[in-house]
């Protein structure tokens, strides 16, 4: 178990985050559990969806709305072309990340971002595949992957 910043994602030990003072929350074998409430609480906007299937969705924590994922190519960012738009932080990009229906998986990409794309808690170097219950952070917005496939 270790802790990280879930406005950042910055790993650190202590009570604090020291760039963004966000109090810890832990991840764990069963999932995230807050320790205290946060110092900061961020203003996000419920991201808006321009395409709808009826395939694989993203699910977003706190909320239960269910954003749709186009195939092949599901697009997510601040930009009002992408699929998923997000918005209401800097720690997102214009163009962010992609989930692509390939030879009958689902694979998550990120665009080279600065603070990059996160699949259950580790920060993304390569195209992992996607499977039914994954987690996935985007700046602050968190989903959880359901997939059409299971």
């Amino acid at each position: 178990m270790y802790s990280i910043c879930h406005i950042c994602g910055r790993g650190y030990t202590g009570t604090n985050c020291l760039k963004c003072t966000q109090q810890a929350i832990l991840i764990g074998d069963f999932g995230v559990e807050t320790i205290g409430a946060p110092t900061i609480v961020p203003t996000l906007q419920a991201p808006s969806v321009q395409t709808a299937t009826d395939g694989a969705k993203l699910k977003m924590t706190g909320t239960g709305l269910l954003y749709g994922v186009a195939k092949p190519i599901c697009r997510l960012g601040m930009d009002n072309s992408n699929d998923i738009v997000l918005s209401g932080d800097d720690s997102i990009a214009r163009f962010h990340a992609q989930i692509l229906f390939e030879n009958g998986d689902y694979v998550l990409r990120d665009l080279g971002t600065r603070d990059g794309t996160w699949l259950n808690g580790q920060r993304i170097t390569f195209d992992p595949f996607l499977f039914d219950g994954d987690h996935i952070r985007i700046g602050p917005y968190k989903f959880y992957f359901v997939s059409d496939l299971v």
